[in-house]
């Protein structure tokens, strides 16, 4: 009888060890899974973050672009050209339209600096002046549209960076903020934060313009 009790002990020991057990792997595989979600979380904002600091950009850039070709330099090169930059633009935007399956939007980006980056190489200085003043405008806007696009999707704005890389594309570093299911109150604060990088399209005429207007521009909130 006392075997019995005994093995019946042993028996109802192991079941609560065994649920134990599974209880501690179901909350750690939470655990894990939250990390996870948290930190796609921080890809889609620095996604959408690196899409709006393009967009105001290629923006500036389509403005200044019209106003050179509105510009007596800009009227000169037409006529010598037969065509303006606008139309360059365009037609190199149908070319690449053959070529590839892209998006609207990337289609434009590509067209723009492909044109841009051969009309500086042969060194235009008055377009120089147009591209610089683009540059100086979305430089001084994109900070508003990347914050407004983080706080929209509920990010975290605190450690936020924006920059430009040796690539010649718009690198935004944005993060979520992480509470953990057991032990949070163990966790420094300053180890909350799950960061993500993502980066625009390649705006290659940066090449040919001054390493002052852009390579050493950082935004930090």
């Amino acid at each position: 009888m006392k075997k019995l009790k005994d093995e019946k002990g042993n028996i109802i020991l192991l079941t609560l060890g065994t649920f134990a057990v599974m209880g501690l792997l179901f909350v750690l595989v939470f655990h894990f899974a939250k990390v996870f979600v948290v930190k796609e979380s921080a890809s889609n904002y620095s996604d959408q973050a690196s899409l709006a600091a393009a967009s105001v950009l290629h923006e500036k850039l389509v403005e200044e672009i019209e106003n050179y070709d509105r510009s007596l330099p800009g009227f000169i090169d037409e006529l010598v050209d037969a065509e303006s930059l606008q139309d360059k633009i365009e037609r190199r935007k149908q070319e690449l339209r053959g070529t590839s399956d892209w998006l609207e939007l990337e289609l434009e980006l590509k067209a723009i600096n492909e044109v841009l980056k051969e009309e500086l190489e042969s060194n235009n200085p008055f377009l120089k002046d147009y591209m610089d003043r683009a540059l100086n405008n979305a430089k001084a806007e994109i900070p508003d549209a990347v914050e407004r696009t983080i706080l929209n999707n509920d990010g975290h704005l605190d450690g936020t960076e924006i920059e430009f890389t040796n690539d010649f594309r718009i690198e935004v570093t944005t993060s979520v903020r992480f509470t953990a299911l057991l032990f949070d109150d163990y966790i420094p604060e300053r180890n909350r934060y799950v960061k993500q990088k993502s980066e625009s399209p390649s705006f290659v005429f940066l090449r040919n313009m001054n390493d002052s207007q852009w390579r050493y521009w950082k935004k930090e909130f």
